[in-house]
């Protein structure tokens, strides 16, 4: 009777420690996703430093000038081209679900979805979709083919992926 009591606590234990390490395991997921915004911050932060030492230097040079010439000469802003990872992600989204029935080999759908994979954790640092994708990788990875189901669970995702994406 002791032995049933103390597999029983064992057992109570074992299922609160897995609880525990699912919320550990979403929140690195949370944690993860922080990553990119936080380095876009720091990217603004150095734009915002860089930008303020030219307002400086142009304040400076106006009270010894007293010349609103010098402001036109000297500002001059770098434009980057980037080019919207939002837009790039929904393509690529639309494409895996138009083309996924037409991809015969396991391993040439899984690069697709890993290439997808890769653009929208730079878009969005990490999401439910990112976890979707991940669930999906692993079952084709399981199952060593592309099987209907999979066909299906992409084609009906996309879809709420897009819409994700779009708000």
């Amino acid at each position: 009777m002791d032995f049933i009591t103390k597999l029983g606590k064992v057992s109570f234990q074992v299922r609160k420690l897995s609880d525990k390490v699912t919320e550990l395991s979403k929140a690195t997921l949370n944690i993860k996703a922080l990553g990119p915004k936080l380095n876009n911050v720091i990217e603004n932060q150095e734009e915002l430093k860089r930008e303020m030492k030219i307002l400086k230097s142009l304040i400076y040079q106006n009270s010894k000038n007293n010349s609103n010439s010098t402001f036109k000469s000297v500002i001059e802003k770098e434009t980057k081209p980037e080019s919207n990872k939002k837009e790039v992600a929904i393509t690529q989204i639309k494409e895996l679900k138009d083309n996924v029935r037409s991809i015969d080999d396991y391993r040439e759908l899984i690069e697709r979805i890993n290439m997808l994979r890769e653009k929208l954790f730079d878009f969005t640092g990490g999401s439910k979709i990112l976890y979707e994708i991940s669930q999906i990788l692993k079952e084709i990875k399981e199952d060593k083919k592309i099987t209907s189901k999979v066909i299906e669970d992409i084609r009906a995702k996309a879809d709420q992926w897009v819409d994700k994406l779009q708000d």
